[in-house]
Parts: structure tokens; C-alpha cells; sequence
């Protein structure tokens, strides 16, 4: 499977969206660089354009989980119901974390 042709940015995020599904599928140290470029579709090359290697691409994709979170997350207000807030956040999480893999 061949990825289509993107934008620099574009191709960035499309391969750390296919780490992202390794790592889910097969654990970090199971995954491999090549696991990844057969995932998104491209060639090795290209990969090493965007990361040095595996650490790279997973520091990438935990920092695109982190952003995630950090927008999902609602402040507590103490001056209403906290339960319900805490309810709310952790369904927000749970969507976060289970998107796209």
C-alpha cells in the first residue's frame, strides 16, 4: 500500500499516526522502524526525513497523546459538582486514548 502524496506536515502526521497504530498493535519493543514504513505505506528513506529512528517516532507519538489529554482535560470547578466533572474527564480521556489505534 502506497501513501498518498502530502504536504511535509501532512506526511508527519500520517506516519505518526501509523507508529501510533504499531505501538498499539505490537508493544514497543516488538515494533519496528520498518513495521512503521509498512504501516504508512512509504519508504524507509522517508521515514528517517521526519526521525532519527523508533525512539523518535514514539517520543512523537506520546507527545501528540499528551496534547490530546491536555485539551481533554476540563478544569475542576469547585463550585459545582465534582463527581460529574470527574466523570466527564475521565470519559474525555478514554476517547483520547482509544482514538485512532
Amino acid at each position: 500500500m502506497r501513501a498518498p502524496s502530502l504536504e511535509p506536515e501532512d506526511r508527519r502526521l500520517h506516519l505518526v499516526s501509523a507508529a501510533r497504530v504499531v505501538f498499539s498493535r505490537k508493544g514497543y519493543h516488538a515494533a519496528s522502524v520498518a513495521d512503521i514504513v509498512t504501516e504508512a505505506g512509504v519508504a524507509r528513506g522517508t521515514f528517517y526525513n521526519y526521525f532519527d529512528g523508533k525512539r523518535g517516532a514514539f517520543q512523537a507519538v506520546l507527545d501528540g497523546v499528551m496534547e490530546q489529554v491536555s485539551q481533554g482535560v476540563i478544569p475542576i470547578h469547585l463550585e459545582q459538582p465534582v463527581p460529574p466533572q470527574v466523570r466527564a474527564n475521565l470519559v474525555n480521556l478514554l476517547s483520547v486514548l482509544s482514538d485512532d489505534v
